[in-house]
């Protein structure tokens, strides 16, 4: 295979987990309960569901700091485009607060693959203060 055949036999794997993930969350954001995404929903033009965006956990950066894969289900997050957006741009304060309850709900499955790591290290990846 040439390197480029390659690529796009990852991007196709990375693809069908994003569309795994969306399925498994019922096409809805992972933080509806506590950040009332409802309202802000809107329909994708692409396959008629709501619009969700596809988060690493734990960033594809921070990769080789795993002996397994971070390309798991597990570690693919749904979210709206407002709580994506949060994860990544608002004040630690609010993004502690959202990457705590993702976290929570997360830690049991990320461990189940091999992938453990604790409150601490997540906020190292996302550079959040103490």
């Amino acid at each position: 295979e040439t390197i480029e055949t390659g690529k796009q036999k990852i991007r196709e794997i990375y693809s069908g987990r994003r569309r795994q993930a969306k399925i498994q969350s019922n096409y809805t954001c992972a933080l509806e309960s506590i950040n009332n995404c409802r309202p802000i929903y809107f329909t994708a033009k692409a396959n008629g569901k709501n619009y969700l965006e596809t988060h690493h956990l734990i960033p594809r950066e921070f990769r080789n700091d795993f002996s397994y894969s971070i390309e798991v289900l597990a570690n693919y997050i749904t979210l709206c485009p407002r709580c994506h957006r949060q994860i990544h741009l608002a004040v630690d304060r609010e993004r502690k607060y959202l990457i705590n309850a993702l976290y929570s709900e997360r830690k049991s499955r990320l461990d189940l693959v091999g992938l453990d790591l604790d409150t601490e290290k997540i906020y190292e990846y996302y550079k959040i203060e103490k």
